[in-house]
C-alpha cells in the first residue's frame, strides 16, 4: 500500500499513468529488506517525477522462492551517461 501511495502521488504531481504489479506468492520481507526496497522505489519514483518528466511510471515486485525482485520503469527523458 505504501508503494501504491507513492505512485498515486506521482500521478497527481506530473499527470503520469502509473501501475503496480505483483507476481508470485507474496510473503513478508524482513523489516530491513522491506525498508530498503521501499526507499529504492521511493527514490526512483521521485526521480522519474522531478528529473525525467515521465508520463508513465510502473513498479513490479516479483516473488520467487529464493528472492524478491523490484522493477521500476518509466518513460522519462533519461540522461547522457557520458556527462557523469
Amino acid at each position: 500500500s505504501a508503494l501504491r501511495r507513492e505512485l498515486d502521488w506521482a500521478g497527481s504531481v506530473c499527470d503520469a499513468v502509473t501501475g503496480l504489479r505483483t507476481v508470485g506468492t507474496v510473503r513478508p520481507l524482513s523489516p530491513a529488506a522491506a525498508h530498503q526496497a521501499y526507499a529504492i522505489a521511493q527514490e526512483a519514483i521521485s526521480n522519474a517525477v522531478a528529473h525525467a518528466r515521465a508520463s508513465a511510471i510502473r513498479v513490479g515486485i516479483i516473488y520467487s522462492p529464493e528472492s524478491v525482485t523490484l522493477l521500476i520503469e518509466d518513460d522519462g527523458r533519461g540522461f547522457d551517461h557520458r556527462a557523469i
